[in-house]
This record gives structure tokens, C-alpha cells and sequence, in this order.
């Protein structure tokens, strides 16, 4: 998995994907899937005056 460095986001959502895996590859994949199915959600545009607590809300309250 490659964290892109342009995308603020990118580094807490995959810091996120492997924690809540836990070696688990299931999780890994769901998580992985809910994160590309919402993924402009997550996209700059969108965060541009958001916070890291409001990505972890928009995450928490989608998963």
C-alpha cells in the first residue's frame, strides 16, 4: 500500500486501515473497500478547512 504524501488524509486513513485490521485480511479488505467507495468524501476539496477529528467523525460515524 502506497500513502500518497499529496493527499492529507491518505497517512491517518492508512495508519487507520492497519489498526483496525490487526492482521486480520477480512477487515483489511472491508475497510479498504469502505475507504474506496467514499473516497471523495476524504479528497482535499472537501477537507480543505477540516481537522483530523473531523475525519475520524466522518469515518467513525460511516463505519
Amino acid at each position: 500500500m502506497i500513502t500518497l504524501s499529496n493527499h492529507r488524509q491518505a497517512w491517518d486513513m492508512s495508519l487507520g486501515l492497519f489498526a483496525l485490521a490487526d492482521g486480520d485480511t477480512q477487515k483489511f479488505y472491508d475497510f479498504a473497500t469502505f475507504m474506496y467507495e467514499r473516497q471523495p468524501q476524504f479528497y482535499n476539496g472537501p477537507f480543505l478547512h477540516k481537522t483530523h477529528d473531523d475525519l475520524m467523525q466522518l469515518v467513525a460515524g460511516s463505519y
